[in-house]
């Protein structure tokens, strides 16, 4: 079994109609980018929240894009330490990865 942080990154287009998106893996040794692009703003939620948005699409991350690799969410942090690096971050989720895979990379 092994487990991981994932957290989503990014920034508001110009235009207000898209994300620039970063979404990492983070397994303590190494961190890689799972998931790097353009995605849209989403037509629901908090109006003008940009680190909610960004925290769906890490969502939708694990849920499709990790757990197509056997990434499962165990655990999400909301105590997220604010960074003054200009970009917008989400919540911090735990991840482990269970069975035959944990031990391949």
């Amino acid at each position: 079994m092994r487990f991981a942080r994932v957290q989503g990154h990014g920034s508001l287009s110009e235009d207000g109609q898209s994300i620039s998106l970063v979404v990492s893996l983070d397994l303590g040794a190494r961190a890689q980018i799972v998931r790097k692009e353009s995605v849209p703003w989403l037509p629901f939620g908090p109006e003008g929240d940009v680190a909610w948005q960004i925290d769906q699409y890490t969502q939708e991350t694990i849920g499709s894009v990790l757990a197509e690799d056997g990434w499962e969410p165990i655990s999400g942090d909301s105590r997220i330490a604010r960074i003054d690096d200009g970009l917008y971050h989400s919540e911090s989720y735990i991840v482990r990865q269970m069975g035959s895979s944990a031990g391949e990379s």
